[in-house]
This record gives structure tokens, C-alpha cells and sequence, in this order.
């Protein structure tokens, strides 16, 4: 872990940056809008860090063609490439923890992360569609 906070701080990269940009590259794109709701914060404090972010050419800000007064937020190749490295980065930890397993102890933990591993995609999943669902019904 803290390979990933010396990673984002080399590169003056906030959490929200980081976890915005990772949202926007698992997602395709989103706006602003979404984003302040997202991290609960006002949509002036998304738009202040979104400009931060297009400026680093993390991300593009395009119009929306199906709303002209929204903008959609889209990953830059840039962006991509830096939210690729701070996920090896975040997750490089793992490889470096199991080397220190023994087979014997893999045989037994594999299993319970299986488990593990499942209900975190259960989880992440219905987490989405609720926060879909009250994204939705803000916008209404």
C-alpha cells in the first residue's frame, strides 16, 4: 500500500483523482455531475478537480450529444496508461505476499479467497446498480 500512496504523491495524484480516473476507465465515461455525487461533493468541487485533471491530460471533456449543456468525461491514452501503472502499483503487494506462502499454505487460503473474491464482485455489483439507481433518480 504504500507503494501506491508514494506512486499517486510522485505524481500529485489526490484519492479522488486516482479513484475518479479508475471509475472512468472501468466505466468508458461520466460526467461531472456523477462524479460530484460519487465522492459526495459539490459539482463546483468536481468541475475544480476535472479541470485539474484534463490539464494533466488524464482525461477529455467532450460535449454530450444527447445533452448539450453536460459534458462527458472520457480516459485520455495518458490516463489509461497512468491508471494501468497505479493499479499494478495498488495490487503489486499480492504477488509479493504470496511469495512468502508456503504450498501448504496456499492449498488452504486459496479456497477462502475464492470465496472472498466472489462476494466482492456480489458486492461491487449490487453497489453499482444502487448507486445507479440514486444517480437516476437525482437526475429525475
Amino acid at each position: 500500500m504504500w507503494a501506491f500512496i508514494r506512486f499517486n504523491q510522485e505524481r500529485n495524484l489526490s484519492a479522488t483523482q486516482i479513484n475518479s480516473l479508475i471509475f472512468i476507465y472501468r466505466h468508458g465515461s461520466t460526467s461531472v455531475n456523477n462524479l460530484a455525487k460519487r465522492w459526495g461533493v459539490t459539482k463546483a468541487a468536481a468541475s475544480q478537480m476535472v479541470d485539474k485533471m484534463v490539464d494533466q491530460g488524464w482525461i477529455d471533456r467532450t460535449e454530450n450529444p444527447l445533452d448539450r449543456r453536460s459534458r462527458n468525461l472520457t480516459i485520455t491514452p495518458t490516463g489509461q496508461k497512468l491508471t494501468e501503472e497505479a493499479q499494478e502499483f495498488r495490487h503489486g503487494w499480492i504477488d509479493e505476499f504470496i511469495k512468502g506462502l508456503s504450498p501448504e499454505d496456499v492449498k488452504i487460503i486459496t479456497p477462502a479467497f475464492e470465496i472472498l473474491n466472489q462476494k466482492m464482485v456480489t458486492y461491487n455489483d449490487n453497489f453499482e446498480k444502487s448507486l445507479a439507481e440514486r444517480l437516476h433518480l437525482c437526475s429525475d
